[in-house]
């Protein structure tokens, strides 16, 4: 296992550090490895071609989740 150091700002700290309290996360590095995860899954489901979409459950309005990294993609793609 390797060690990282990141520098965060104030802000991004407690949002970690609010997501481990939520979530029942052991530590901020436990809330970091999880989202690096969905993070990845993300963009592998997208490079197969699905989508991802969040259902409203009360009305049932969908909305495509695009990861911001595929979107600049694309975006680079289409001004090649």
């Amino acid at each position: 296992m390797r060690k990282v150091q990141f520098e965060f700002t104030d802000e991004t700290y407690a949002a970690i550090n609010s997501l481990a309290e939520v979530t029942g996360a052991r530590s901020m590095s436990a809330v970091i490895r999880d989202a690096l995860k969905i993070y990845a899954w993300l963009i592998d489901e997208q490079r197969a071609g699905r989508k991802i979409m969040s259902q409203d459950p009360k009305t049932h309005e969908t909305k495509e989740l695009v990861p911001l990294t595929v979107s600049h993609q694309a975006v680079a793609a289409a001004r090649a």
